[in-house]
């Protein structure tokens, strides 16, 4: 995966990010998905895959500093963020940023970062 874009994801206690699927890029390279702040819910699921009719779900808490690659079957899963727990962000990021009028913004926040490919490369000679 080549790093093209980022999205920033800022949540507070009480937000959510509905199920949905990542298909808007025109490659099917992986994602990574890095978490900081406070501690999050993390759901994806998987359809029946050759034939099994059985979908597959997990639930997983995201902590900070967790990164997650989201590539082959997990890249087009249908996942969501139900719940951030609050009072989870760890001690060393609480006061962030220090010294400034908005300092321990981070103490009740999570922020995701999403880096993703959107195009094939065009270094090498690719289109």
């Amino acid at each position: 995966m080549e790093a093209q874009a980022a999205i920033v994801n800022l949540y507070s206690p009480g937000d959510t990010l509905s199920l949905h699927r990542d298909v808007s890029e025109d490659v099917d390279r992986g994602l990574v998905s890095i978490s900081l702040g406070c501690d999050c819910l993390f759901v994806i699921g998987l359809e029946g895959l050759d034939g099994d009719s059985e979908s597959r779900q997990m639930v997983l808490r995201l902590r900070s500093g967790d990164v997650i690659y989201m590539s082959g079957e997990s890249r087009y899963a249908w996942h969501g963020v139900p719940k951030i727990i609050p009072n989870t962000c760890p001690g060393y990021l609480e006061n962030w940023p220090e010294g400034f009028k908005w300092g321990g913004f981070m103490r009740n926040a999570r922020v995701n970062l999403n880096v993703r490919q959107m195009k094939e490369s065009t270094k090498n000679g690719k289109s």
